[in-house]
Order: C-alpha cells, then structure tokens, then sequence
C-alpha cells in the first residue's frame, strides 16, 4: 500500500511538472534575426531579416520600433510555407501547409565609417511581444588609390555669373596600373539633380556613361595625360549646363570603378559545367568640391519695363489688323523680340505698366505666350489693345528692357510708332417710318405736292366727300367650274412650291462656318494661368501613368528609385503650380501655411521620399518587391497630399 501511494505521488509531481511546462512550450519565440549584409563601405546599405513563423498568416505583426536615430527602418516582406503538400481526391486538389513564415527584410543606410549599433527593440505577434537584441554591423571606408583620380572643372571659368549664362564642366577620369580593363560603375555628379541647372544635349554623342545610376549620351575623349608626373589613361567628357537661377552652390562629385584584382575563381556556368572569372573590387575617387556662384541680377534703378530678359535684343511692332478703326475696335499687333539671349527669360513686353499706352489705349490683361522662330533668332508675341479716343494718332513707341552681360547694365530699347486712323463711333441712327402720312400742307404755301403742276393723277381717296355720290361697286366676272375639267386627285393635290426644302442648299455653307470656328477655336491663345491650372487638375493622371511606364523589373533598384523621385518631384511641381528646387520641410512649408497641403500629408511625404533617397545611391541593389512596395507607398502618400 506504502509502494502504491509512493507511485501515485511520483505520477502527480511528473504531471505538475509537465503543467508547468507547457506554457512555456507554448510561447516559445517564433523571431528569428538573420544577418544579411552586416558589412558595407560607407553610402551603401546594411540589411537584416526577421523571420516570423506563423500557424495562421492573418496573424498582425508589428515591427514599428525597429528604428534608427529614431526613424523607422524600412523594410519589405516575403512569405513562404515551410512544408506543404498536395492531393487529389475525387478530382479535385487540395493544397495543404503546415507553417507559414514571413521574412521582414530591413535596410540600414550606412552613413558614417565604424561600428554601426542597432538597439534592442521589441515586435509583437498577435497580442505577444518578443524582443530583439543589439544588432552590430561594419561600415568600411571606400576604397581609393592613387592610381584613380576623378577631375571636376570649369572650362569657363569666372568669380561669378548670372541667370541664363552657361557654364561648361569638364569631367576627366584619370587610371593606370590596373590589369586588364577597368569599368566605370556609376559617376555621382549631383548637380544635374539640381533644378537651378538645365542640361543642355550633347553635341554629336559618342559615348554612354552611367550618371547618377542612368545612361547618359556624352562627347568623350579617350587618350593620356600627365599629373604630377605620372602619365594616366584619360577619359573625357563635357556637360553644358545653363544657369536658372541665383544662389551658392557647392556639389561633391565622385566615382565608383570596378577594377580586376589579378584573382581567378571558378564558379558555375550559365548551362552546365564551370567557368573561371576574373575577381574585381570596387574603387572611388572623389573631385575637389565644384562651387558656383550665380548672383542675382541688381536690384537698384530697375526700369519699370524689365521683365526678365538676359542678352541683347531689339523689338519690332507690326500691326497684323486694319488699322483705320472705330473708337473702341481692337487692333491687334506683333511684337518681334530678336537678338541674342535665353528665350525663356524673355516676356511679352509689360505694355500694361507703360502710362503714354494705358492712358489711350485698353490693354488685355490676358498672360501672352510668345513663340520661337525655327532658325531661333526670334520670339514673337500677339497683343491686343482697343483705342478709347478718336483723338490718337499713333500707337506709341513701346520699350523692351533687357540686361545686358557685358556692361552689367538694364537697358531700354523702343519700337517705332505706329500710325493709325481713329473714327468717332458710330451713334443711335434715325429711324423714318414710311407708313406714316404726308404732313400737311400749309395755306399758301408752294405747291411742292400739287399733283396738277407736276402732271401727275390723284390717288383716290377712301371714303366719302361731301357733295359726291358713293362709287359703284365693281363687277367680278362669274366663276367658271373646272371640276368636271381636272381629274378630282389632281384637285386635291398641294401644288404650292415647297421652299422648305431650300434649306438644304445652305448645309455646305453650315458646314463651312462651323469648320471655320472650330479653326478659330484651336487657335485661340491660351493663358499661362490656363495652362497651369489644366496642368494641376491633371498632375495625379500623369504621375500614375508616369509610374507606370518605369521599369518595375527590380533589376536595378538605385535607378528605378531615381526616376521615381522624380516623378514625385514632377507631380508636387504641376499639382501647386510652383517650383520646388529640394523636396524638404522647408519647401513644403508654404504650401501648409497656404492650407493646399496638410501637415501629416507632408510628413508621410518627407518620409517616404527619405526613403526613396535612400535607395538612389545604393550600388548593386535589386528587388522586385521592394519596387511593388515603394509604388504602392508613394502612391498612397500622393493620394493624400492630391485632397
């Protein structure tokens, strides 16, 4: 009996000891941390994974407080079965699965040369929260040697310049003593990220580089040079940018080049069996730091007729209407700029402001776009003005104001007058009813109406005079019956002429008339202002279409995240009508002040073209769902600064 309870208590321990491990069982840590690229040379990227191992995947995963210097990673995820089988039954298949796990893929930027910490966070699963240790990485400094130099210059150099010059940079890639033959993997050259300098095509392109991460057609030459007395290998080329405007600017550029260490390995073939490769390693080379300066154009003794025009020109005024015209008819004119400058500094001429104008004429306050000729020598402008006065003579002189580079100088130029003839408009006109009666003659008055000194018979009279017998009345001949002559159907029929059918002589000329205004419809000017608000209403149509004709492949994630900024950057410029030279907190500020854009709405904005930034730079980095998951997050984001 003592054995038996004995046994029975053993039994009971064992069970207490399973009940208290089975909880523990039960929430065992489904997190796994999975380093990735834990070392990187500095302006690439880091990446870890968390694997998740779920029962149900509906389940809600929370990764928020993985962040760095207090910003969030960014991450995309992928899931898979860790086990799963099919069947047939009945003729139907069925797919079954054990596990599902999902793999959060995060990446750091690597800014700085060291040790890179991530602090402990913590995720949750469902209502359980587990928590992740310190995560350590490497960030390596870029390889460089003194066989690889990057050159940066000015070709025209000068202590500064203004609006519209053009600058003319020369870049120059200098290697020796690397065996076989090196490749440019990417040249970072940020000023042509820069909304201040427009790039102008290359002359007759021979050559395609990787700028930026993008193909880029450049003029290159390709020979030797000598620095500091040793002789490179040389590669050239040319960028002409021209000024936009005013401000300091300073761009660190740099190179990335993969050369061959002298290392063969072997490593499988594209089909079967192995090949032998050559090893390379990556090599950078940074220019001096390029500064600009463009000033912004004086501000004292500013003619009131200045409107932005830079170079030297002169006008020319034709009127292109009839100019003998009644007071308050248009006329229109055609104001030729030509001369030499940037045409898209140059505007119509602000005949508005001129007071020897204004105070004879009313001018249309409508924007006036002008015209390039095709040789480029020439803009043209249309106007229209109408006269207030018959008293003008002439359409007076008109100024164009233009600065001029070489003396640093505003000055003012005129147009010839133009004569014209002004009527006096025309008044209320006299009206004569012609079924009034005759006036009355006056007693002894001239006979002017006496019927008997000018021969003519009197018009009898309706109506009785005293003394005077009632005319007869006038015998009407009898009527004649024709019924029995005419067949009855003929009778009956209506032989009137049918001038309805008349009106269809007159549809060619409809037709003309219409095709005649729809022709003047066409070409109809159309305001800026016009042009701008179009544009906004149809800023989110062009971003979507223009997101969806980039290539989502994944193959090359740094250029595909380039054209995406872009097109954000595009979108934000024709939805607020507004040029937006950086997308950063204080660009975006005015439009919050201004109650267009939202605070949160350009929170989420600023986060997400961060991240986009981030993956600008990074060398080598693919990913299909990285692709889908920043489009779809960047269009969500657009949605709500689009309200």
């Amino acid at each position: 009996m003592e054995q038996f309870k004995y046994k029975i208590h053993i039994l009971l321990i064992l069970l207490l000891a399973i009940g208290t491990c089975l909880p523990v069982l039960a929430v065992a840590d489904p997190v796994e941390v999975e380093m990735i690229k834990n070392e990187a040379i500095v302006g690439e990227s880091l990446s870890f994974a968390l694997k998740f191992t779920l029962e149900d995947e509906n389940e809600t995963i929370d990764v928020s407080n993985a962040k760095y210097n207090g910003v969030a990673l960014p991450y995309e995820v992928r899931s898979q079965s860790s086990s799963s089988f099919t069947m047939i039954i009945n003729g139907k298949t069925v797919r079954n699965s054990s596990d599902i796990i999902k793999s959060y893929i995060f990446t750091i930027p690597a800014e700085t040369v060291g040790r890179l910490v991530l602090p402990e966070f913590s995720v949750s699963v469902g209502k359980n929260s587990y928590r992740v240790g310190s995560l350590t990485f490497n960030v390596l400094g870029r390889p460089v040697s003194e066989d690889l130099q990057f050159l940066v210059t000015v070709n025209n150099p000068q202590k500064f310049y203004y609006p519209s010059q053009v600058i003319d940079l020369n870049c120059r890639v200098l290697y020796r003593n690397f065996p076989g033959t090196p490749k440019i993997a990417d040249i970072s050259l940020p000023i042509l990220k820069n909304m201040s300098f427009e790039l102008l095509p290359a002359d007759n392109p021979n050559f395609e580089l990787i700028i930026n991460g993008q193909r880029t057609s450049v003029q290159a030459q390709q020979g030797t040079e000598r620095l500091k007395g040793q002789t490179y290998n040389s590669l050239g080329f040319n960028l002409k940018f021209r000024l936009m405007s005013h401000g300091e600017f300073e761009f660190d550029n740099s190179l990335k080049m993969l050369v061959e260490t002298g290392k063969v390995y072997r490593q499988r073939a594209l089909f079967f069996g192995t090949e032998l490769v050559r090893e390379t390693k990556p090599l950078f080379a940074d220019s001096a730091p390029l500064k600009i300066s463009v000033l912004e154009l004086p501000d004292k003794d500013v003619p009131v007729s200045f409107n932005g025009a830079i170079g030297t020109f002169k006008i020319k005024v034709t009127p292109s209407s009839d100019t003998a015209i009644r007071v308050g008819d248009p006329i229109t004119l055609l104001i030729e700029i030509s001369g030499r400058g940037t045409w898209e500094f140059v505007k119509s001429p602000p005949i508005n402001k001129v007071p020897a104008i204004t105070d004879y004429f009313i001018v249309s306050q409508e924007s006036v776009v002008g015209e390039v000729s095709e040789s480029g020598n020439m803009k043209t402008f249309t106007v229209r003005l109408r006269v207030k006065s018959k008293t003008v003579k002439e359409i007076p002189p008109i100024p164009f104001t233009y600065f001029n580079l070489s003396s640093r100088k505003y000055v003012t130029v005129y147009s010839d007058p133009v004569p014209i003839t002004v009527f006096e408009s025309a008044g209320s006109a006299q009206i004569t009813d012609f079924n009034a009666p005759p006036p009355e003659e006056t007693a002894g008055g001239d006979s002017a109406h006496d019927s008997s000194a000018s021969g003519s018979r009197e018009v009898p009279q309706t109506g009785t005079v005293q003394g005077q017998t009632e005319p007869a009345a006038p015998v009407l001949p009898p009527l004649i019956e024709i019924a029995d002559n005419v067949p009855l159907s003929q009778t009956r029929a209506n032989h009137a002429p049918h001038y309805v059918y008349l009106w269809f002589a007159f549809l060619p000329l409809a037709g003309v008339f219409v095709f005649f205004l729809i022709k003047l419809y066409r070409q109809r000017d159309i305001s800026e202002s016009a042009v701008a608000k179009q544009k906004s209403q149809m800023a989110y149509k062009r971003f979507r279409k223009a997101i969806d004709q980039l290539d989502q492949s994944g193959s090359d994630l740094p250029a595909f995240c380039r054209s995406l900024g872009r097109c954000v950057h595009q979108y934000l410029q024709e939805r607020f009508t507004c040029s937006l030279p950086y997308i950063d907190e204080q660009s975006l500020q005015p439009l919050i002040d201004q109650g267009q854009m939202s605070r949160d709405a350009a929170r989420e904005l600023l986060s997400i073209v961060d991240e986009i930034d981030q993956y600008r730079y990074a060398a080598d980095v693919s990913g299909t769902t990285q692709t889908s998951r920043l489009v779809n997050a960047t269009v969500e984001t657009i949605k709500k600064c689009d309200i």
